[in-house]
């Protein structure tokens, strides 16, 4: 009787300390699409006890008002959210592509030669856009250019370099099946573009829950961190 006491009991403490729980959470849309539903797929097959809602939103969330635990979006777009804790998960790195058709027989070779190439930026309009680089001697420069089309749906400025409308930088994960086969071309490989970063936000670290520390672990450490 008192092993199968110490037996039940072992079993009720495992299930107790196994992170567990329904965890809610927003994520733009294109960042969900090409890193974060894989990553959340995994997670999930690793923590069968953890249940998840994902909303995919392109805009910021108001995670209190809202009712999520955490919100999870790139640097660019989650900074000076008052009364948040910010947390860095993992750098994404970008490149800048083109389509066979588009760059022709010789691509370009210095930053110079794309200022007056067709171009796609993601974000919002703005006066000036730039993409800044750093060669691999540790030279930096800014390319300005004039792009044609701008957004902030990563997935529309993928389709529209695909189809040789202009140069673009992309997140790399996005587009590494792409250059594997030949539909994007990068271009100056010496060149490494600026690379963004992938953050959480959420209320407090303070009574932070074992299910969400374990994600936000998971998106840190996980498959493809660097």
């Amino acid at each position: 009787m008192l092993a199968g006491a110490e037996a039940a009991q072992s079993v009720i403490d495992r299930v107790r300390s196994e992170p567990q729980g329904l965890i809610k959470l927003a994520c733009p849309p294109g960042l969900s699409s090409y890193l974060i539903g894989g990553l959340l797929a995994d997670f999930m097959a690793a923590y069968p006890q953890i249940q998840l809602q994902l909303k995919a939103l392109n805009r910021r969330v108001d995670v209190i008002a809202e009712g999520y635990d955490l919100a999870i979006g790139s640097g660019a777009s989650v900074r000076d959210q008052s009364g948040l804790v910010v947390r860095k998960l993992r750098n994404i790195p970008a490149a800048l592509v083109g389509s066979p058709g588009l760059i022709g027989e010789r691509a370009p070779e210095t930053p110079t030669e794309l200022e007056s190439s067709p171009s796609l930026d993601f974000g919002l309009p703005r006066d000036e856009h730039i993409w800044c680089m750093t060669h691999a001697d540790g030279t930096s420069t800014m390319i300005r250019h004039q792009p044609r089309f701008v957004s902030d749906d990563l997935s529309a400025l993928h389709a529209a370099a695909l189809r040789g409308i202009g140069i673009v930088q992309l997140p790399s994960p996005l587009i590494e099946a792409d250059i594997a086969t030949g539909s994007l071309v990068r271009l100056l490989p010496k060149w490494r573009s600026e690379e963004d970063t992938l953050c959480a936000v959420f209320p407090s670290r303070r009574g932070l829950l074992p299910s969400i520390r374990v994600l936000l672990d998971y998106l840190s450490e996980g498959p493809g961190a660097n």
